[in-house]
Order: C-alpha cells, then sequence, then structure tokens
C-alpha cells in the first residue's frame, strides 16, 4: 500500500493563499437516499471542504460557513475539473497510510489531496477517522483509546469528530455512541443512518464508490 504524501511546500508557501478557496464542487448525489455533495478547492487543486448540500443550512455547513462560497466558479468550469471527475469516478487507487498527525499538513486519499487544516488534536482524531473501513463502525470510547487519551477525553473527541470539515471522506459517520446509539452528525441523522445502510449492504459504501477505500471482499 502506498504511503500517504505530504506536501512539504505547504509548510514554506503562503498559508493564507493556500487555504483560501478558488473554486466550488456541485456533485450529485452519491446513492439513492442521500444528498447531493458540495465542497471547495484550493488553488492547487486541494480539496479544503467536502459535505452534504441539500439545503442552505447543509450548504452553509459544508462550506465552513465562508462569506462569497456560493459565488466561486465551479470546479467543472474551470481548472479543476480534473479534480472534481475524480471525486465521482470509481478508482482503485486504495486508502494510503495515514501520516502522523503532527506532520500532517496534506494527506493523499486515492490521488485525492486533502488539506483539512485544523490543530494538531483535531487532525489525531481525523487521522483515526480515516482509517475506519466500510461496512464497519467505532466509538468515541475506542477512538479515546486509539488516541492515548482516557475516556474523560470523550467529549473532546467528539467535538473534534463534529468538526471534521471533508466528511464524508474522513467517515465521522462510523463512529458510534458507546450505547450503539447515532448520535450526533452534522448533515442530519437521517443521513448518518442512510450512509451506515449503504456502507452495510450489498452495495459498496460512499468511500469505495469515490475510490478511496480497498475493495471489501
Amino acid at each position: 500500500m502506498p504511503e500517504a504524501t505530504l506536501d512539504n511546500d505547504v509548510e514554506k508557501a503562503d498559508p493564507g493563499a493556500l487555504r483560501c478557496p478558488a473554486a466550488r464542487l456541485e456533485l450529485p448525489p452519491p446513492a439513492a437516499g442521500l444528498p447531493p455533495l458540495v465542497g471547495l478547492l484550493a488553488a492547487d487543486g486541494a480539496l479544503l471542504r467536502l459535505g452534504f448540500g441539500a439545503d442552505p443550512a447543509q450548504r452553509a455547513r459544508a462550506f465552513g460557513a465562508l462569506p462569497g462560497a456560493e459565488a466561486l466558479p465551479l470546479a467543472s468550469e474551470g481548472a479543476h475539473a480534473a479534480v472534481a471527475a475524480s471525486l465521482i469516478r470509481a478508482s482503485s487507487a486504495p486508502l494510503c497510510a495515514v501520516p502522523p498527525p503532527e506532520a500532517a499538513v496534506d494527506l493523499a486519499l486515492g490521488g485525492l489531496r486533502l488539506r483539512a487544516g485544523g490543530t494538531a488534536f483535531q487532525r489525531a482524531v481525523w487521522a483515526q477517522l480515516a482509517v475506519l473501513p466500510p461496512g464497519q463502525v467505532s466509538t468515541y470510547g475506542a477512538l479515546c483509546v486509539a488516541l492515548g487519551r482516557g475516556a474523560g477525553s470523550a467529549r473532546a473527541v467528539g467535538a473534534a469528530v463534529g468538526q471534521n470539515p471533508l466528511a464524508p471522506l474522513l467517515p465521522c459517520h462510523r463512529v458510534r455512541g458507546a450505547d450503539g446509539g447515532l448520535h450526533g452528525f452534522a448533515y442530519g441523522l437521517e443521513v448518518k443512518a442512510a450512509l451506515l445502510r449503504w456502507e452495510g449492504g450489498p452495495a459498496a459504501g460512499i468511500g469505495d464508490q469515490l475510490g478511496l477505500w480497498p475493495a471489501r471482499r
């Protein structure tokens, strides 16, 4: 399995320019019963944000409430068409190993460059999300253990999960409560339940559809 790659130039370049969106993604629903996907791309093609966009509230969440996001040019109409296309076509590229979160700036998954930003703690939590395979779920307590933290950190871990800017590529929908309940999800429990049902059934999960996860056997 190839290693994830870090873009070391990110550390040297202007952070504001690298994190400033240059184009807007508008993608069809990945499956019946799921909302369409929307996202933001940086000028160098890195994916800054991705989420669901069925209504204004969801779109605002997906875009990080960024002023002017709705007025950005569509990626499919500009220089970022290849990045948009890579999100909606099937690919054989496996999920790459996630680098140490304290060093993570850009992650490379399935040929896509993800620039999530966030604090070191948030990136550590998101790195744990990235290795959850489709069809499986984890709990907030299990994430605490994986991070080497006690159960008392569950609330902080849950907050970081909820601030994930790249749902569903970093699959926060695969985290449930210790009681098995769905609990929170930024795009609504109905969407979370639909994602889990889809991934648990005969159809491919969203990560498989986007070419970001190993094929299930």
